[in-house]
């Protein structure tokens, strides 16, 4: 009678929107959460995810219903197409199988069978024990940090905050810790790669540069300009292999050319002469007249001095 209680109770207020109010959330709002960096991280196109199944589950999430046991069903199934998404992405399951769980017993529905669930044939059988036999502990992004590392976060120096970063980044619920952290501090990174070129390099090489914005790049760009150009070259040819250094170190997910596209990117990026000169006319010009960059070798307003 007790459970019947609760259940009604529970689906009330769910139907009111009173979670909050009591703080709690209710269990598809949780789940909501849990997906965002699937739906952060994967690519599109023409408005849509590239792959079918990532595409399937954002469809199911939107038409989800409370009243409706057929879109419980469809949100199911939906998790199960898009495994492979959850475990590339190194999502908390945890989170996934408890709130649907919850759901499931809020629409009448037989307990899941999630060794079923999860007998998909392309995730690996790793994700398949955890997902099945682990809770995993939530721990904020910083108390994990200082357990991997052995040491008070504040301890940390920015270069082993940074390779810690790095040599964890696959770890299993890595990116939710990450994420989450970034909406309490979203400079967290930024203030990373600011502190030196190598921090920028490291974390730009790998696909933590998909948590920073066009913005905080653009301005760790014009930060590092000075010790990523070849000084004693001439204008063009600086600019020539600034460019080419900066899309090495941004091909895991920007180029040059993409945040020049974003307009609060460029600006920032316009703030250097030698960005300046290569949005120039002269600069696109440059093959029909190769002997007119010499003479800017003197000139002053093109030395990186930032």
């Amino acid at each position: 009678m007790q459970n019947i209680w609760l259940l009604c109770f529970y689906k009330l207020l769910l139907k009111k929107g009173r979670w909050r109010n009591i703080g709690m959330e209710d269990p598809f709002s949780v789940l909501l959460k849990s997906l965002q960096s699937v739906f952060h991280l994967e690519a599109m196109r023409n408005g849509k995810y590239t792959f079918p199944a990532v595409q399937h589950l954002k469809e199911a999430t939107e038409n989800y219903d409370p009243k409706a046991r057929n879109t419980f069903i469809e949100l199911l199934r939906a998790i199960r197409e898009a495994l492979p998404y959850i475990e590339k992405w190194r999502i908390n399951f945890n989170i996934i199988r408890k709130s649907m769980d919850a759901l499931a017993k809020l629409h009448h529905m037989p307990t899941i069978d999630w060794n079923q669930v999860l007998s998909h044939p392309k995730v690996s059988p790793r994700f398949q024990f955890s997902a099945l036999n682990h809770s995993h502990h939530e721990h904020d992004l910083i108390t994990w940090l200082a357990k991997k590392t052995g040491k008070p976060f504040t301890q940390l120096d920015h270069t082993e905050l940074t390779q810690t970063l790095v040599d964890h980044r696959d770890r299993l619920g890595f990116s939710q810790r990450l994420s989450n952290h970034l909406k309490k501090d979203p400079d967290f990174l930024y203030n990373i790669i600011l502190r030196s070129e190598r921090n920028f390099i490291k974390i730009s090489q790998t696909r933590l540069i998909l948590y920073l914005t066009d913005e905080q790049l653009a301005r760790a760009i014009i930060k590092h300009i000075p010790v990523l150009i070849h000084k004693r070259k001439e204008p063009f040819e600086q600019i020539e292999q600034l460019i080419h250094t900066l899309n090495e170190i941004l091909s895991n997910g920007r180029s040059v050319s993409t945040l020049l596209r974003n307009a609060d990117a460029k600006l920032i990026l316009e703030n250097s002469p030698l960005f300046q000169m290569y949005l120039s006319e002269e600069y696109k010009n440059r093959h029909q007249h190769p002997n007119k960059g010499s003479h800017l070798q003197t000139n002053k307003s093109l030395k990186p001095g930032l």
